[in-house]
């Protein structure tokens, strides 16, 4: 089959258009990201949506979209969007499948705009009763939070991220840390190199020499994550505990965890994964992000605290080799099941 594709995020649909050819398929894609350039990807911008007004989306423009492009996409088998599934507004009209998959809260940008959200709602829930629109997410979170609030399924297939085989896999020569860090605190130690001190533009091979990965998440799940977990790299992550204690204040970590927090909107109420004020409702939903996911990442380290880290590592209690072997046996079962996952899904298309 042949899909077409429009998008503002680069790394997701390069990873499915890679796992699409590899069973046969094929994308056409028009990326408006900024980073488009990672991927060499240059695409001319569509007319009525881009990278300045889609935040603007509305049923007129939809509708102007339709009628600009109803001749020269006619031959596509189906359209597909990552971020932000938004854009499949857009293809309704087109009559053929369009699939969703989801990286992150997908509700943008309507979280602002209850009338619009209702529109994109109905939307959706209408697209998956008639079987023209196929939901996917790409974490457990994001499975759980779409039907938490569409009151319909959702699959879910984790990233890949191996680009074809251009992405490449962790050597350990540096004996240093890498940290990615987008919070306020601060973590000092001679062998920690905070990843925004790195010179630009730096190369994938750069990353992956380093001992080992910390990551102070800022979401629930990040490509750079997969990208590395895919490369077999160690990778440490606070534990869900600390990770709670340090959401505590104004620390901005995981700070994209809704859009209501992103957007300083009140937290919600009950169970709502929105209630990002409540302890509780936190402690339900943190669990389903992808890094503590033991099925899609084992043989990620958790520390308890800073200090806890870097007394692991002062005291030689991880085996980086041991803990890397283990993560490229599990990649290969891993590929193979995100294949079969994409493959069953493709064929009831």
């Amino acid at each position: 089959m042949r899909f077409f594709n429009f998008d503002l995020h680069i790394s997701v649909i390069e990873d499915v258009k890679h796992i699409f050819k590899a069973l046969g398929h094929e994308v056409d894609s028009c990326c408006i990201s900024g980073h488009h350039f990672v991927f060499n990807n240059k695409t001319e911008p569509l007319d009525i949506v881009n990278q300045y007004n889609w935040q603007q989306l509305t049923p007129e423009m939809c509708d102007a979209f339709y009628e600009r492009y109803k001749d020269e996409f006619k031959d596509y088998d189906g359209f597909i969007v990552t971020y932000p599934p938004a854009f499949s507004l857009l293809f309704e009209k087109f009559n053929k499948p369009i699939i969703i998959y989801a990286p992150i809260r997908y509700e943008t940008p309507f979280t602002k705009n209850p009338t619009l959200l209702k529109w994109f709602n109905d939307f959706l829930k209408r697209g998956i009763d008639s079987k023209q629109i196929i939901l996917v997410a790409n974490s457990v979170y994001e499975q759980k939070y779409c039907e938490f609030f569409l009151d319909r399924p959702c699959s879910y297939i984790t990233n890949w991220c191996d680009y074809g085989d251009t992405y490449p896999k962790w050597t350990g020569t540096d004996p240093r840390f890498l940290l990615f860090n987008d919070s306020n605190i601060k973590i000092e130690s001679s062998r920690i190199q905070d990843r925004h001190t790195l010179q630009k533009p730096y190369k994938w091979e750069t990353i992956e020499a380093y001992k080992g990965i910390i990551h102070i998440p800022y979401n629930i799940s990040t490509m750079s994550t997969y990208e590395q977990y895919t490369a077999n790299t160690p990778l440490f992550f606070p534990s869900q505990s600390f990770l709670l204690e340090m959401m505590q204040g104004d620390t901005n970590v995981l700070c994209g965890l809704t859009w209501n927090q992103y957007h300083n909107l009140p937290p919600a109420e009950g169970d709502n994964p929105n209630n990002y004020k409540d302890i509780n409702v936190l402690k339900k939903w943190l669990p389903l992000a992808e890094y503590y996911n033991q099925e899609s990442m084992p043989y990620i380290t958790y520390f308890d605290s800073f200090n806890h880290f870097v007394e692991m590592i002062k005291n030689e209690q991880v085996d980086f080799a041991d803990i890397s072997d283990k993560m490229k046996a599990h990649n290969i079962v891993k590929k193979h099941k995100i294949h079969n996952d994409w493959k069953e899904l493709l064929d009831k298309i």
